[in-house]
């Protein structure tokens, strides 16, 4: 199969509405396939630090998620944004050839029968030898955790200025100390509604995360002329327990904001991307990360309300500027 082949080859002619639905959607796989990505590192580093018993077995599981989720936020990615896939696809190819190589390879087995010392096991030293490699690399190569930075970047592309459906969406205003903040709603869960637009408060939203961002904001009128403030404006697809939300102004300390809040601590994710430059917007807790021009970060694996209140925190550094 050409790489070619696993390229989208025309744009889909959907209207701006069905064609942000199917972007949200695959956005958020592309986050969940992150979420498992990073977790496989966490959870070996886990055990190599809490001295549990390592088989042959859990080695190669690990490397295999690893790797099938770099492969499946590569594919996501360049559906996202096309333009320069090739690059992203060809180096996927390597890193597979390096971790069948040297990670997915049957381990060898010391002779004789005296027992290796603890943690000097085979098994412990090609996990100690990919954990490495995932987070640091090697000398001339890069690591997988820097792929994953560089496919990240290449997601940015896929943010088209301007493009927002401006039919079936709601309105929302919100104000802020020192700006007017201006909402355009899509609900992932209903058919693009007909009729005019309709205007929807803070009362209003059965998204959780986004009740969460938005609490202790007070009303704007998304109607009335801007008090000779600045005004924001953003783009929110949500359903009961998903927000993907958008900057229209490259000023704003979140460029894309996504949170999923369940209740569930193994799905509850939140991601960041803003500029460099930018005023922090991270509240603690984040694991935060630079590439190109963008900076990132995410929390994940801590209670619920850890989640609500980094939602709570986010809000007031994204609206009530």
């Amino acid at each position: 199969m050409r790489i070619a082949d696993l390229l989208p080859s025309r744009a889909p002619k959907n209207s701006a509405y069905v064609d942000w639905k199917l972007r949200v959607t695959r956005m958020k796989k592309l986050l969940e396939n992150a979420r498992v990505f990073l977790g496989a590192l966490e959870d070996g580093k886990e055990k190599i630090e809490g001295e549990y018993i390592i088989d042959e077995r859990y080695v190669f599981s690990l490397v295999e998620k690893a790797m099938e989720r770099t492969e499946m936020m590569v594919h996501d990615a360049c559906m996202l944004a096309p333009e320069g896939g090739g690059d992203l696809f060809r180096a996927l190819d390597d890193y597979w050839r390096k971790a069948r190589k040297d990670f997915l390879a049957p381990i060898p087995r010391p002779s004789g029968s005296e027992e290796a010392p603890l943690g000097s096991e085979p098994e412990v030293l090609r996990l100690k030898a990919f954990l490495e490699w995932f987070e640091r690399g090697e000398q001339g190569t890069g690591s997988l955790f820097s792929f994953f930075k560089r496919i990240v970047d290449h997601l940015v592309c896929s943010f088209p200025q301007g493009t927002f459906p401006a039919q079936g969406v709601m309105h929302m205003g919100v104000a802020g100390a020192l700006v007017e903040n201006r909402f355009r709603l899509l609900d992932m869960d209903r058919a693009k509604p007909t009729g005019p637009t309709r205007l929807v408060s803070v009362t209003d939203i059965a998204c959780r995360p986004l009740g969460l961002l938005l609490m202790g904001s007070p009303a704007g009128d998304p109607g009335a002329a801007a008090r000779e403030r600045p005004v924001l404006k953003w783009f929110a697809a949500m359903d009961e327990d998903h927000v993907s939300l958008f900057s229209e102004d490259p000023r704003s300390p979140a460029l894309w904001l996504s949170a999923t809040l369940s209740g569930h601590a193994d799905s509850d994710f939140i991601f960041v991307l803003g500029k460099n430059g930018r005023p922090a917007v991270f509240p603690e807790g984040f694991t935060v990360e630079t590439v190109g021009d963008s900076t990132f970060g995410w929390i994940y694996d801590v209670p619920s309300h850890k989640i609500e209140q980094s939602l709570v925190a986010l809000g007031k550094r994204c609206f009530a500027v």
